[in-house]
């Protein structure tokens, strides 16, 4: 990889895969916050990524990088080292086009990132088809549900796999899907998106007199299954799949005379937002935030995956 491409590719997706993972977000200045992945002791956040300028800057050090700079130090090796590291990583890169807009290259073989192209043209391409539905046999995606520390079976018993491709290309890929509605939330490891014509929350077991625990996305759902090593949950669940639906999952909770309700959101700031939300407008039902299970991780699934690194 030439370094000049290795300057595009986006700080926070590097950090991320290094299980490194911002402790505030601040979307007006387009800023991320961490704890110094360079420096021990950094208690009080004090390394800000601006995600608009690709750059980065370390407070307790009063110094900026560029992403090789930063990956010499965090790893400890050469510029030649590092640009074999990211041309291996199956990180992208982008570039500014002409029209001044954003786009994904493709810098692997991986064709499910040729898909990443089409994800924000879903109007103007018409969508997706679907040509095939069947039980998760695909090694790829058996991979990378095992990346995502979910138990291979589990996720058999409420996922299946789909063949799709991007209307107007000759070009299919598969994915795990979970039917929501009228539609598919689908999954592989370089594409999330939902396939279908309304996205909606998906519901279980949802009944008088019991719990209800409020999921942001299927796979916290999974990983909660597969971290208490449980098939099933016995309450109520709601996957949001988007903390935009809360007012859908809202109205189904209200149908319903609860004892209680358990909130496993990211901890990011959209968590702050949706957590308000719920305890305002639930009335005479008990709501508690469970994020503090899984601090300092995003999320439930992060955090066994986290756990899984160390085991």
């Amino acid at each position: 990889m030439r370094a000049i491409d290795a300057r595009k590719i986006p700080i926070y997706d590097y950090l991320s895969l290094s299980w490194v993972y911002p402790y505030k977000t601040d979307i007006s200045k387009n800023e991320l916050r961490y704890s110094s992945p360079i420096r021990t002791g950094d208690k009080n956040p004090s390394f800000k990524v601006n995600t608009y300028k690709n750059v980065r800057f370390d407070f307790g050090l009063s110094e900026g990088w560029n992403i090789i700079d930063l990956i010499c130090l965090h790893k400890k090796i050469s510029v030649k080292e590092v640009l074999f590291l990211l041309e291996k990583s199956g990180l992208s890169y982008t570039y500014k086009s002409d029209n001044n807009s954003t786009l994904n290259l493709i810098n692997q073989s991986n064709t499910d990132d040729v898909v990443k192209n089409f994800a924000g043209e879903k109007e103007k391409l018409g969508g997706f088809e679907i040509s095939e539905i069947t039980t998760i046999t695909d090694s790829w995606l058996i991979n990378f549900l095992q990346k995502r520390a979910i138990n291979i079976e589990l996720a058999k018993k409420y996922l299946q796999q789909i063949k799709y491709k991007p209307k107007n290309t000759a070009f299919f890929f598969h994915a795990l899907a979970w039917q929501c509605w009228s539609g598919y939330e689908v999954r592989s490891e370089n594409f999330k998106w939902f396939i279908g014509t309304k996205k909606d929350i998906i519901t279980l077991n949802l009944k008088n007199h019991q719990t209800v625990s409020i999921f942001e996305g299927f796979m916290d759902f999974l990983a909660f299954l597969t971290f208490y090593k449980k098939d099933n949950f016995v309450s109520g669940v709601i996957i949001l799949n988007s903390i935009n639906l809360k007012n859908k999952a809202l109205a189904e909770i209200q149908k319903y005379q609860l004892k209680k309700v358990y909130l496993f959101l990211d901890n990011d700031t959209g968590w702050i937002n949706t957590s308000h939300f719920f305890n305002d407008k639930i009335k005479n039902v008990e709501v508690k935030n469970m994020c503090y299970m899984y601090e300092p991780y995003n999320d439930f699934n992060d955090m066994i995956i986290g756990k899984k690194q160390w085991t």
